[in-house]
């Protein structure tokens, strides 16, 4: 079935989407780089420059009209982390309460999914080197992209669960630095440009995080799937894969805006790092390791978790 429309107040008609693409269209976006008289260590100058670049059909969304919103957010997510591991002292399972939030994030992927290939596929998009459409036929795409922007900021609860449950180890520098960079890199996405070879990076990550987060639902049943290692290595593979798409849609100096492009190529790398050094520590342990290992004493072993997530 067609995606159903987001709420009227949340979405301009058609003909304010056609003015503000026309008002935008008016300003030319540089494409390749920022211009070249633009003081890039200047937050004044470069905040000017980009308050002329931004969608006008997304700047009236919630937390969309300023980025101070998302920052905050962001902050008081590593204050939680930091904060929660000095004072929380006594573990809550809240079992119930992970089993709705797995299913919720499920269905959500899956819409968001669907809604993007459906939403591609009308607008005739190619392998690479698709414009953003600021106007009314690309309002549909936009409105995905913000639908995932805020479920970014609902991955957080990711890590609400780990800090109540007191899973402090899970809370990594790889976790909580791949949680808090994703809420802002996609606030910026949908500020300046909702769609074009910008929905790559969530196509693949709405499924990555369907297959993700089923896995975890059957975990809170106690169904046991194996191959865990193999949902680390999709997570590498998608960012390997948007990271190889980047690098190849500036190569080919696609019309999106390439400083955009160069900071999530820069993202992605961090990332990968991170990430492989989480699965070699993990699952390519040396020979002999555990054995060498002193055993820890019971009163201080924890059973394995429920949903332990692999970030």
């Amino acid at each position: 079935p067609p995606t159903p429309p987001p709420p009227r107040s949340l979405m301009t008609s058609a003909s304010a989407s056609a003015t503000a693409a026309r008002q935008f269209a008016a300003v030319e976006f540089p494409w390749r780089q920022v211009p070249a008289d633009l003081d890039v260590w200047s937050w004044s100058d470069v905040s000017s420059w980009l308050d002329t670049k931004y969608d006008l059909r997304t700047a009236p969304w919630p937390l969309m009209a300023s980025f101070w919103p998302t920052l905050l957010i962001s902050i008081g997510y590593i204050l939680f982390v930091v904060v929660g591991k000095r004072v929380i002292r006594k573990p809550i399972e809240a079992k119930g309460l992970m089993i709705a939030y797995n299913a919720f994030v499920i269905a959500l992927n899956a819409y968001l999914f669907v809604g993007i290939v459906q939403e591609i596929r009308q607008l005739e998009y190619g392998w690479i080197c698709n414009r953003v459409d600021y106007g009314p036929r690309g309002a549909r795409l936009a409105w995905l992209t913000y639908l995932f922007y805020l479920s970014k900021a609902l991955d957080f609860m990711d890590t609400v669960f780990m800090m109540i449950r007191m899973k402090f180890e899970q809370a990594s520098l790889l976790h909580v630095y791949h949680h808090v960079m994703m809420f802002p890199i996609w606030w910026s996405a949908v500020r300046f440009c909702a769609g074009g070879d910008g929905l790559f990076g969530p196509l693949l990550n709405t499924f990555v995080h369907f297959v993700m987060y089923t896995y975890y639902l059957a975990t809170c049943f106690k169904i046991c799937i194996p191959g865990k290692h193999l949902l680390t290595q999709l997570q590498m593979a998608q960012l390997f894969a948007i990271l190889c798409y980047s690098v190849v849609s500036i190569a080919l100096d696609c019309q999106y805006p390439h400083w955009t492009l160069y900071a999530q190529v820069t993202f992605l790398i961090t990332l990968l790092y991170l990430f492989g050094r989480f699965y070699m520590s993990t699952y390519k342990k040396p020979a002999g390791a555990s054995s060498r290992r002193k055993p820890l004493p019971s009163t201080t072993t924890r059973a394995p978790s429920d949903s332990a997530k692999l970030e």
